[in-house]
């Protein structure tokens, strides 16, 4: 117990006796002021309280209490709002971190493919008529301004054999069946000798085998045997035709009608270099075929060797196809040749000569065009290095360019486009300049390849504020 300054209670030498003789006794017990007012029974227990637990005042210190107490409880009250202030503080610092430290979003691109441009090749067109070049499996890929229908002479020939081939297919080293040779066939012989026509001679009761009566067609391009050919397959002149006009368009030769005969001497048969060129590609990709016109002689049987018209088989790369000539249709070459590229790869040429004023002429035309043609092929820069081909947006703001590491170079004929790729990668943060982002591929018909894209500029990591509120 705790006696007060400059006051001493009259009972404070005598322990554990009752302090209620003071007038008005004010103690302090567990924080809360108490005031004594009378004796009661209870009283060594209060006596008790206030001896052992209670600090005794003065009442005279009585205001001097009240401030203090009120002193301890603002401390208090103060202390409970640092304590708050503190845990919140470390709240917001924790849940703060918590996101600073959220690893950072990856990166898409988006790809800028750049546009690319065909070249104007210069070709050895001939001087008359009309012509069309192209590669096998690419079609068509230049020809002269005029395309008009005009009469086609015996490279007519081709449909006739694909036609025949279709009905009845055959494997290199087959024969086919045998077709009778009759009356009727000598008649057609007889016929085509009375117009001046190219023929092969037949016998009655002497047949030729399916692959036989081709040669005679492909090879001296005999007009009797490509109409008996055609009745053989079809029945008659009608269904042939039905079936060739149906092949045409399967191929995609809308400037075609093949209609009169069968093998080209009637003018009703007109086409385009344009489309005798897919006739020509089509026409080769059969290996019966293929092997037939490259064929420069062969022996059959009554007409014995035959030899082909065309001259150039064996030089320049010429692997065929197929020669013709009439009044009506002047001189006419559809003609393959298969040469290296300076990549050691082989490309097959195949273009068409139509309306030249003889058939030597058109022939001789075909070198130069070819020369000029092969001339086209070179490795070309498609893509410059350092070309944009990428964009990066950084969502908290600015942009990466992705470039080209080095030149995308790749052969391809100088008249056509090559097809572009550009596949531009998803990235992490951060990346350096320099760092591969992707990559570009250009393709041709003639070759691929693909070089790196990568960072213009590395990328900027974002402010603090952007990483808490990713805004």
């Amino acid at each position: 117990m705790a006696g007060m300054e400059g006051f001493e209670p009259p009972n404070a030498g005598t322990k554990n006796r009752c302090l209620t003789t003071w007038r008005h006794p004010i103690g302090v017990y567990r924080g809360r002021l108490y005031q004594i007012r009378q004796h009661k029974s209870t009283c060594k227990r209060s006596c008790y309280i206030l001896n052992n637990k209670m600090n005794i005042r003065d009442p005279r210190q009585y205001d001097k209490v009240r401030a203090e107490r009120r002193a301890r409880h603002r401390f208090k009250k103060i202390r409970r709002g640092l304590y708050l202030l503190v845990v919140v503080l470390l709240l917001m610092s924790l849940l703060t971190y918590g996101a600073y430290a959220r690893p950072l979003p990856k990166v898409d691109g988006r790809a800028l493919t750049p546009a690319t441009t065909a070249e104007q090749v210069a070709l050895s067109w001939p001087a008359q008529g009309q012509a069309a070049i192209g590669v096998t499996g690419q079609g068509v890929m230049a020809q002269t301004a005029s395309q008009q229908p005009v009469p086609t002479a015996s490279v007519t020939k081709l449909m006739l054999a694909l036609a025949v081939l279709k009905k009845y297919p055959l494997q290199t080293g087959q024969t086919g069946p045998n077709i009778p040779i009759t009356a009727a066939d000598v008649d057609i012989y007889n016929k085509y000798i009375s117009q001046d026509g190219s023929v092969v001679k037949v016998v009655p009761g002497q047949p030729l085998s399916q692959y036989q009566a081709l040669q005679a067609v492909l090879i001296p391009s005999g007009n009797n045997m490509a109409d008996t050919l055609a009745i053989w397959a079809y029945g008659s002149m009608a269904e042939y035709h039905l079936a060739a006009n149906q092949i045409a368009k399967s191929l995609g030769m809308s400037q075609s009608t093949f209609a009169g005969d069968a093998g080209g001497l009637l003018p009703e048969t007109v086409s385009t270099a344009h489309d005798i060129v897919l006739l020509g590609q089509a026409a080769l990709a059969n290996p019966v075929i293929k092997e037939i016109v490259a064929q420069k002689s062969a022996e059959i049987p009554v007409s014995g060797l035959i030899t082909n018209t065309n001259y150039l088989l064996g030089q320049a790369g010429i692997i065929g196809i197929k020669t013709g000539n009439t009044d009506q249709a002047g001189g006419c070459f559809v003609f393959a040749a298969e040469r290296s590229l300076s990549d050691g790869q082989k490309v097959t040429t195949v273009g068409a000569i139509l309306g030249a004023p003889s058939r030597g002429q058109a022939i001789n035309n075909a070198l130069p065009l070819l020369d000029s043609f092969y001339r086209g092929f070179t490795s070309t820069t498609v893509v410059a290095k350092g070309t944009v081909v990428g964009r990066y947006d950084l969502p908290w703001g600015g942009q990466v360019q992705a470039v080209t590491a080095q030149d995308t170079i790749v052969m391809n004929w100088r008249g056509s486009k090559a097809n572009l790729k550009v596949n531009v990668n998803q990235l992490k943060i951060p990346q350096v300049a320099g760092a591969e982002a992707g990559t570009v591929t250009a393709q041709t018909p003639y070759g691929q390849v693909s070089v790196p894209v990568v960072l213009s500029q590395p990328f900027v990591e974002p402010t603090w504020q952007w990483r808490v509120t990713r805004r």
